[in-house]
């Protein structure tokens, strides 16, 4: 199998299979129902855009951002000037680590463009609706966690909040290459400073790449 077209591919064949029909039969009801999701059906598999060989992280979310335009496939990521909270969060907890990192976009492909693999448990969202369709992905996504860590065991994996950690851990058996943080959505409710977080997961991460003789990311966007 090509591995540019290796995620294209693999959603084609999940799509045959009984869990992906009635997925796609799922979907198509919201669409008939004038039911709004983000994003848009052409950015929904966005973070497949890519070559799985050079994927060395996965970040793992939880929806796509519900409102304000936002979603754009990539998690975390947005088309907006204006910076959501949760990636300002993520920016903050960077800049702790890397104090010259320099954030001058949001739309983070620099970091898809070095092999950082930006997934949401849930792929789309009922517009204003937060959490809305993650049972409703929740076999897709399962098995998309499956289908990485069976082609790369050695992958190095940031989870941000429970449900990201518990459908990650529940594939992954190495916890040295898993690292895992409060959501976003939660250090800024409970008001958690950088510094006073558990571990740094990006640091970390870039540490774990080094272990493994792998580049590390620069984790400043433009």
């Amino acid at each position: 199998m090509d591995k540019k077209d290796f995620w294209k591919n693999w959603v084609n064949e999940f799509y045959e299979s009984n869990e992906g029909k009635k997925l796609k039969k799922d979907l198509l009801q919201l669409s008939k129902k004038g039911i709004k999701t983000v994003p848009s059906n052409k950015d929904a598999f966005r973070a497949f855009r890519s070559d799985i060989s050079k994927t060395k992280v996965v970040i793992v979310g939880q929806d796509p951002y519900p409102s304000g335009g936002h979603a754009n496939g990539l998690a975390f990521a947005s088309n907006q000037s204006k910076t959501p909270l949760s990636l300002k969060i993520l920016f903050d907890i960077i800049k702790y680590a890397y104090p010259d990192a320099e954030f001058k976009s949001n739309d983070l492909q620099c970091w898809a463009d070095q092999g950082v693999l930006l997934l949401n448990t849930a792929f789309t969202v009922i517009e204003h609706k937060p959490g809305s369709l993650t049972e409703l992905w929740s076999e897709f996504t399962n098995q998309v966690i499956q289908k990485i860590y069976e082609t790369n065991p050695s992958m190095v994996w940031i989870t941000f909040g429970k449900p990201a950690y518990n459908i990650v851990k529940s594939n992954v058996l190495f916890d040295s290459n898993v690292f895992h943080c409060y959501h976003p959505a939660y250090i800024s409710r409970a008001q958690i400073k950088p510094e006073n977080l558990q571990q740094n997961v990006f640091s970390q991460a870039n540490m774990r790449l080094r272990e493994l003789k792998l580049e590390t990311i620069n984790w400043s966007t433009k």
